[in-house]
């Protein structure tokens, strides 16, 4: 066989295989060229022959027979992590009491992965059968995993070896995370953006290019989705392997603790692309329009800030994300290129603003930001008449995701109304509301947007005894959430007349 040609070999077993039933397993399949090159060599006699192979690739598998529905070998449970692991540790013999719940501890931290747990397994059984041994292993199972880099990062390094390039970087970026953690995916595009990973497409943003990358790394069976968001789509990711660290300059994540205010000398870093920050007091300084390079900005803070005029001269932002309270803009400062000033004229960047107070000056902002796409607004958004009231967004035709937090007290029974002349972009899918007290007849206007999914009435957003809806409506919508009351997104459209008691 060695010495025939492929023509020759795929002849010849083409022959060998006439008229017999046969059953073919081709492991461990990395593209779909030895497939392509092997097919032909399997005569279908319509005898019950079958092929069988398996791969870490989704779309392996659908090319082979793009109508199958591919077997996705689930992970383990605990019991049959725990089984397998007391299997590979002590044979036939069970777990002493004393490292049972140690021995528990490290197998729930391998997420039911078969080799991480025989990595594992290996380790353990060669080390002292201690108490404190085990313990110590289990307070950190990554870096105890990566002393066994020949079982273990051989098969991670096949699995890299195979990614396209362009996915080569994102996928070591996910050591930044850490093993066996759940990422959330809007920071995970934000900061690959920021990292600068993402091709740019021709009229597609970078941010809709990074989800594609991250829906092959899925299919690659790299990352497994661990929470859907409220619209169906990816909201939780867990990085099961461990990645070599990839340490990037540009990046910098300080939310995993509280510091008292905005550390001065980050202002310093002016390549910084990406900065996650959670202090007691977040109060931004002038010189943050140092950070010339910023594109996502995502700051937790204990008290209400300040964005300053100048923060609006950094031209890359792409994302301004305040977690909580209510934040005021101060009128901002832009430029007139007819007088030298190089302050930006247009934020043609900027897709996220939250939790701000809409003010004038908030407006100001908003009239040079005409591909944003998700804005919350935090304060008192009822006027004395009992309006509610916001900047005017009907010309925001990107605008997918509003969300509108009233704070200004309103007198138990009292609602509030939508003015007649506001217009809601048609563009937007995703609607929080909280503390507005609206009439449930002004539900009207949200039930005819066109493309709306996802409707949260959180505390006080609505008042009164029912909400009558009309037929037509809320043609698309997927999620509706009444404070901590969730319909699920199998329900039907609510499309009928029928009364909602709330």
């Amino acid at each position: 066989m060695h010495e025939m040609s492929d023509e020759e070999s795929s002849l010849k077993l083409k022959k060998g295989l006439m008229g017999r039933r046969y059953l073919i397993v081709m492991d461990d399949i990395w593209s779909v060229g030895p497939w392509d090159c092997l097919k032909r060599s399997f005569p279908d006699d319509n005898n019950g022959s079958r092929i069988m192979f398996t791969s870490r690739l989704q779309d392996a598998a659908l090319h082979a027979q793009p109508d199958s529905h591919p077997h996705y070998l689930r992970f383990l449970t605990e019991y049959e992590s725990w089984h397998l692991f007391q299997q590979k540790v002590f044979g036939n013999e069970t777990c002493p009491g004393e490292l049972t719940g140690s021995g528990k501890k490290i197998t729930k931290k391998c997420v039911g992965l078969p080799l991480t747990i025989i990595v594992m397994a290996g380790l353990l059984a060669s080390i002292d059968k201690t108490e404190e041994s085990w313990e110590h292993v289990a307070t950190n199972v990554s870096s105890h995993i990566l002393t066994d880099p020949k079982q273990f990062m051989n098969t991670l390094g096949l699995s890299y070896n195979h990614l396209p390039h362009h996915l080569k970087a994102c996928f070591l970026y996910l050591g930044l995370f850490g093993g066996s953690s759940e990422i959330p995916v809007r920071n995970l595009i934000w900061s690959w953006v920021a990292g600068g990973f993402i091709k740019k497409i021709e009229q597609i943003f970078l941010e809709d290019v990074v989800k594609d990358y991250l829906l092959d790394l899925i299919s690659r069976s790299l990352v497994i989705v661990v929470k859907k968001g409220s619209d169906g789509g990816i909201g939780l990711l867990n990085n099961y392997l461990i990645c070599p660290d990839f340490q990037l300059v540009r990046v910098l994540d300080l939310s995993s603790f509280r510091v008292d205010s905005f550390p001065s000398k980050i202002v310093q870093l002016v390549d910084l692309r990406y900065l996650a920050l959670r202090a007691h007091d977040g109060s931004l300084p002038e010189s943050i329009s140092n950070l010339r390079n910023l594109e996502t900005f995502i700051l937790s803070s204990g008290r209400n800030i300040t964005v300053p005029q100048y923060f609006w001269k950094i031209v890359t932002l792409r994302h301004l994300y305040i977690k909580s309270g209510i934040n005021v803009i101060e009128y901002p400062c832009f430029g007139d290129p007819s007088t030298g000033d190089d302050s930006p004229s247009v934020l043609a960047d900027l897709q996220t603003i939250s939790q701000v107070c809409p003010s004038r000056s908030c407006q100001d902002v908003l009239a040079k930001t005409p591909n944003l796409r998700e804005l919350g607004f935090c304060g008192p958004l009822i006027s004395n008449s009992g309006d509610l009231i916001f900047p005017d967004l009907s010309c925001k035709n990107h605008l997918e995701t509003l969300k509108l937090l009233n704070t200004r007290n309103v007198v138990h029974g009292v609602t509030s109304s939508l003015c007649d002349s506001f217009k809601f972009p048609e563009k937007l899918k995703r609607i929080t509301l909280s503390g507005t007290n609206l009439k449930w007849s002004e539900m009207w206007m949200l039930g005819i947007l066109p493309n709306l999914e996802v409707l949260k009435l959180k505390f006080h957003a609505c008042v009164g005894p029912q909400w009558e809806t009309c037929d037509g409506g809320f043609c698309r919508l997927k999620f509706l959430k009444f404070e901590d009351r969730i319909l699920s997104a199998g329900m039907p459209p609510l499309v009928t007349s029928h009364a909602f008691s709330v």
